[in-house]
């Protein structure tokens, strides 16, 4: 997590570039939108970060590095799961 260094984070601030844990992507979502934009990012970008993916080789690292770098945008956000009713 960017913010509180929290292992394997699932969260990403696409606007700001960084993953964060469910934690702070809460403190994140109260902040608002106009501050912190909270997505759960594509699977393959969140594996990458928690080392998951191919061993989290060179390839692996490099991809995630390119949709931080690049900042995500919404259509690459997966939707947070509904709240339960």
């Amino acid at each position: 997590c960017a913010d509180c260094k929290a292992r394997l984070p699932r969260w990403a601030s696409w606007n700001l570039g960084i993953f964060l844990c469910v934690q702070c992507a809460s403190v994140h979502r109260k902040i608002g939108t106009h501050v912190t934009k909270v997505c759960v990012p594509p699977a393959a970008a969140a594996a990458a970060v928690r080392g998951e993916d191919a061993g989290a080789d060179n390839a692996a690292v490099g991809r995630a590095s390119r949709w931080i770098a690049g900042r995500g945008s919404r259509s690459t956000c997966v939707p947070p799961p509904s709240p339960s009713p």
